[in-house]
């Protein structure tokens, strides 16, 4: 089914119903019909989506935000030039085609190639100057579970290393520490090496912890970032290096649980964004209560230029970028499922 007026598509499986924009392929709002009988809706849906007076100049990727979608490249198009020593970009990567924040894909709007009930697979093409060819997305409700199940397929024109991501975004209680995230095998927390937001971010720029419960902060006490909300408004990047591609959200003000499982071969990390009302400006007016919870190979969101630097801190735990040829797609899959707790 076709939603013509938001220009996204729908589909329905025996534990739920969802819906897909063709903006950016972004997934959400789903609900999810859980064992219990509760229908739960686990997607951050940023509040001004459907506001008539947004910015003009705002990009794709946030006039519709919402839910979950890839990116290709993963990263902002121009990084901050104040980051803390250590953190340096590549000095011989082309970065000319990278004109949009997380990728042509987050941008433009995608096309429908299949629709069968229970799914969608849609796709996007990239500009003629672009190493990428185009992407496709398979998502499909799981018969009998309230889960789903996505593949990506990125097509290229010529080989490229790259940063890549998947960008789940769920929702927070609005009640302080009444989400309980839990990342197994977490090795270390390396904190963004700015401020997110400056004069906002309480987080230690370039600051690391084994324990995601003992982040240090920039005026030496330790925050617990498994915890969230947070009680004071922030926005947090932390980029967590793993040996499994699994994380789980639990929501213990509403009694559920988001289960998130990803190939940690192809995304070696897991990039936190904690969204706490943070921003001030628009669209976001202190508002937007979220984390995101983004597999990636990349060095946080700095884009080409940093993830492809072999020397950055990061490199050490894994793959910052993924070599990506025309001789064949690189596909990856993943699920969410979502159950009571």
């Amino acid at each position: 089914m076709v939603n013509s007026k938001a220009q996204s598509w729908s589909f329905e499986w025996d534990r739920g119903r969802g819906e897909v924009a063709a903006l950016g392929g972004m997934l959400g709002p789903v609900k999810f019909s859980l064992a219990d009988g509760r229908i739960v809706q686990p997607f951050a849906i940023a509040p001004w989506g459907d506001e008539p007076d947004a910015p003009a100049d705002m990009p794709g990727i946030l006039r519709r935000l919402r839910g979950e979608w890839p990116c290709v490249p993963f990263g902002m198009t121009t990084p901050p030039d104040n980051l803390v020593n250590g953190w340096e970009p590549a000095a011989d990567i082309n970065t000319e085609f990278h004109k949009d924040p997380h990728g042509v894909s987050s941008n433009v709007d995608w096309s429908l190639r299949k629709h069968f009930g229970t799914g969608v697979e849609i796709e996007v093409s990239y500009p003629s100057n672009h190493p990428v060819e185009k992407l496709v997305r398979r998502i499909e409700g799981r018969k009998g579970e309230a889960a789903l199940d996505i593949t990506l397929e990125i097509y290229m024109k010529k080989e490229a290393s790259l940063p890549i991501g998947l960008h789940p975004v769920f929702a927070l209680p609005r009640m302080p520490g009444a989400a309980r995230l839990d990342i197994p095998s977490a090795k270390s927390g390396h904190i963004y090496p700015t401020e997110v937001e400056p004069n906002v971010s309480k987080l230690l720029p370039g600051g690391v912890s084994t324990d995601l419960t003992a982040m240090p902060t920039a005026d030496g006490d330790a925050i617990d970032i498994t915890a969230l909300p947070f009680a004071y408004q922030t926005e947090e990047l932390v980029q967590v290096a793993v040996t499994e591609g699994f994380a789980k959200l639990a929501n213990t003000d509403e009694e559920y649980s988001v289960d998130l499982n990803w190939n940690a071969a192809h995304y070696p990390f897991c990039l936190l964004w904690m969204s706490n009302g943070g921003r001030g400006f628009a669209p976001w007016n202190n508002r937007h209560y979220a984390l995101g919870i983004e597999p990636v190979a990349s060095v946080f969101d700095l884009g080409p230029s940093h993830s492809c630097n072999p020397d950055s801190a990061l490199a050490k735990h894994g793959p910052t970028s993924q070599r990506l040829t025309p001789s064949e797609p690189f596909r990856t899959a993943y699920s969410i499922s979502v159950s009571p707790s």
